[in-house]
């Protein structure tokens, strides 16, 4: 099933995400290219084209991402899902640094990337919560 997600799909996803990453709140409105409509849980996984299995994803947490729905957590070596922004509340996981650079890992919980990721200083976040 490889069959393009409308734009009226599209319209609202991105609406709903209120135009920010939903992985790494970054916003769309200062990079160069629309971000992507991502699949929570990939087509592969049988996920599904519906509107509760999309989000807007900035190209670098759609890559990072990819196809997987968990990673290995490099301090405890267990494997732990990634952040779902269909089930996971992002302000309930993580915050910001004062100099608004990092994205903090408020739990022990989707830790994985964020750990090691910064922001460039023009404050568009590469953090990857997406891949914890």
């Amino acid at each position: 099933m490889n069959k393009k997600i409308s734009d009226a799909i599209q319209q609202k996803v991105r609406q709903r995400a209120l135009e920010l990453c939903e992985y790494c709140h970054a916003s769309e409105k200062w990079q160069y290219v629309l971000f992507t409509v991502d699949h929570v849980i990939p087509l592969s996984k049988n996920g599904q084209d519906t509107i509760d299995n999309l989000a807007l994803a900035c190209f670098h947490c759609n890559r990072k991402k990819s196809k997987n729905t968990t990673a290995i957590d490099p301090e405890t070596g267990n494997e732990v899902e990634l952040f779902n922004p269909r089930k996971n509340k992002w302000s309930e996981h993580f915050i910001w640094s004062k100099d608004g650079l990092k994205i903090i890992n408020r739990d022990n919980t989707h830790r994985k990337s964020n750990n090691s990721k910064t922001r460039p200083k023009q404050r568009q976040n590469h953090q990857y919560s997406c891949c914890r």
